[in-house]
């Protein structure tokens, strides 16, 4: 499935001049901080001339996400998802610039992945059912809270540390003026926070940001 380039979100770094349609990834994370796997490999990696010579390396199980090899060409590459290519044995991600813009950055990691808590269900015997913002669903008896940001080993599929929302944690804003700015909860209130960005304290509503451990702070390219 295309849509038209020029429907595509804003914080697509991709010019709406250059073709008519652009692939719609499927994606379990928001369309505006998912990029299509085809476009990253062809238009921002230059890992591929055309659409089809991406498929092609695709196809080969040269690319895995999120420690998985693919075989789906329509694949969407999220906010803090990891994609590592084979045949250059690096690891990417997906980050945001201080306009609130997607870009492409090499990471160290291919098995320790960032993701927020969007749903919580209680089940039998203490345990849980998370569900993350990368669109996966743990059972587990850590106890994360809804917004808070957890690190996950992706080969045992066990969250190893809780990144809460409390005065002192490091966060990325993902929505509104300071989309893509990186900023230090000053104030927990409830369900907002108080945070500083350029000298201004900024209340935001828990569901405006994203924790961050210190390495994963130290990816953003500022």
């Amino acid at each position: 499935m295309h849509q038209k380039t020029r429907s595509i979100p804003n914080a697509w770094p991709i010019p709406r001049k250059d073709r008519k349609y652009i692939i719609c990834p499927r994606t379990n994370q928001k369309m505006e901080f998912t990029l299509p796997l085809i476009v990253i490999m062809r238009d921002m990696l230059h890992l591929a001339n055309t659409s089809k010579e991406a498929k092609k390396a695709i196809d080969a199980g040269e690319i895995s996400v999120n420690n998985k090899v693919i075989k789906e060409t329509k694949l969407g590459f999220g906010l803090f998802d990891l994609v590592h290519i084979k045949k250059l044995n690096k690891t990417f991600t997906v980050l945001l610039t201080e306009k609130g813009k997607l870009y492409i950055q090499e990471v160290p990691t291919t098995t320790i992945k960032l993701s927020k808590v969007i749903g919580k269900k209680a089940l039998n015997k203490g345990e849980a059912q998370v569900n993350l913002s990368s669109g996966l669903n743990l059972v587990t008896q850590e106890k994360p809270k809804v917004n808070d940001s957890v690190l996950l080993d992706l080969e045992k599929k066990q969250i190893i540390k809780i990144l809460p929302i409390k005065k002192g944690s490091d966060i990325l804003i993902t929505a509104g003026k300071w989309k893509g700015d990186l900023a230090q909860i000053e104030e927990v209130n409830g369900s907002r926070v108080i945070v500083s960005v350029e000298k201004n304290r900024i209340n935001l509503p828990v569901s405006h940001i994203f924790v961050l451990d210190k390495e994963h702070s130290g990816w953003f390219k500022r």
